[in-house]
């Protein structure tokens, strides 16, 4: 590691400086040196905590890119066949139970919602 220390240095920013400076983080080269090489335990910590939220930065990010490309996308309408969704569940062999009723009518609505 101690070789390759001049690049980890050279290592560019992924978070904008507003970002940094609000959650008072170091930087992306610091946090990579120091996680190696902590001076003390306090600098390790830094690292620790400035990889952890870039991670978790990136994975929300991520996230909320994705659900903006599920909600651009069209869909098609399914629509709900209450005949047949009884009949379904009147040949289960076994009886649902309240919660499970909840939850499969919460999927419906969150499914007709979609949809639309």
């Amino acid at each position: 590691m101690r070789e390759v220390l001049p690049l980890l240095r050279q290592v560019s920013e992924t978070l904008p400086d507003w970002l940094i400076n609000e959650q008072d983080l170091i930087s992306r080269s610091q946090a990579l040196e120091f996680v190696h090489f902590p001076e003390n335990d306090d600098m390790l910590a830094r690292a620790k905590k400035r990889l952890g939220f870039e991670e978790v930065f990136n994975l929300s990010l991520a996230s909320l890119l994705n659900k903006y490309d599920n909600d651009a996308e069209s869909t098609i309408s399914i629509p709900f066949k209450e005949d047949i969704a009884k009949k379904f569940v009147k040949e289960l062999p076994f009886k649902l139970t309240d919660a499970q009723r909840k939850v499969i009518w919460k999927i419906y609505l969150d499914l007709s919602v979609a949809f639309r």
